[in-house]
């Protein structure tokens, strides 16, 4: 199984190269384009946050 990175396309164009390549090491980096959740003031982290909870 290959590690994702899911971040927004807007946070992605603040990384410099090395940054990128740091991340490209251990994973695959996977820019999301998410205008209307970024301009309500949400992020990647925050959409995807509940995929990881425990089923009750």
């Amino acid at each position: 199984m290959v590690a994702r990175l899911e971040h927004s396309g807007r946070g992605v164009i603040t990384l410099d190269p090395d940054q990128i390549a740091a991340i490209s090491e251990t994973a695959t980096p996977v820019p999301l384009s998410i205008p209307s959740i970024e301009h309500a003031g949400g992020s990647v982290r925050c959409t995807l946050a509940g995929i990881h909870l425990t089923p009750r």
